[in-house]
């Protein structure tokens, strides 16, 4: 499921813009489609319960999630939609995103279908499988409540001048400063219990470094030109991480 934690406030438009919802169908498609051949297709094991259920977990939550999006957030709709078109995007974020967003997944699914197919790993107790199943799903509704909290949650990095862009720190901003990113990372160190496939942990772990690295940056970004982004992180003291970092 994708992230980004840029923290806002409220529109000083009240008008609700207009939203082509055809523009989100094909990325959901895709969002859909992606892990059922990674994980079905690669493991070639139509019978695999833990990879059909994370496939329904994630499918629903993004399904439920967008559709939300578009009642609460029109205007955030737009902007996810079409953030390959907005001025201020940051150079770097255009070579982290897609690496979070896209590629760290596909290695996720298809080192995981790997481990299936040649049964690399020991498989869990079915009880294990299932209390990972139930963290992951908390935490993709934690990102997905940022999202909803924030309707200012771009795809991308950078600051939305046309949109009076404003921090924010309630809901899940109130706990730490990019929760979108912290429910991915957290749900990403249990897929691996959650499918029985430990190998995953080294695509896991490297797309986790890249999420520190592009937290790490968007928050410098954030403290520099955002309004009021700096005295927040007086209030909300951690990045990612509660207690740590």
């Amino acid at each position: 499921m994708q992230n980004n934690s840029l923290q806002t406030g409220q529109q000083a438009n009240p008008q609700k813009p207009e939203f082509t919802i055809w523009k989100i169908i094909p990325g959901i498609i895709i969002s859909i489609l992606m892990p059922t051949l990674c994980l079905i297709m690669i493991s070639g094991n139509w019978n695999w319960w833990e990879g059909w259920t994370l496939i329904l977990v994630t499918s629903l939550i993004t399904v439920a999630g967008r559709y939300i999006l578009i009642r609460k957030h029109p205007g955030l709709a737009n902007e996810r939609a079409n953030y390959k078109e907005k001025e201020g995007t940051q150079e770097w974020d255009k070579k982290l995103m897609p690496l979070i967003a896209i590629y760290g997944p596909i290695a996720v699914w298809a080192v995981a279908g790997l481990d299936k197919r040649f049964s690399l790993s020991t498989v869990l107790p079915p009880e294990i499988e299932i209390a990972a199943f139930l963290i992951i799903t908390i935490a993709y509704l934690f990102s997905t409540w940022a999202m909803l909290e924030n309707q200012f949650f771009a795809a991308i990095v950078r600051i939305q001048h046309d949109r009076d862009h404003k921090v924010i720190d309630s809901g899940p901003y109130a706990i730490v400063r990019h929760p979108g990113y912290a429910g991915s990372f957290i749900a990403s160190l249990f897929i691996p219990l959650a499918l029985s496939t430990f190998w995953v942990y080294i695509p896991v772990l490297l797309a986790n470094l890249i999420v520190f690295v592009r937290t790490a940056k968007e928050d410098q970004f954030l403290q520099a030109e955002l309004p009021g982004y700096a005295d927040y992180t007086q209030k909300t003291r951690y990045r990612l991480i509660p207690g740590i970092w």
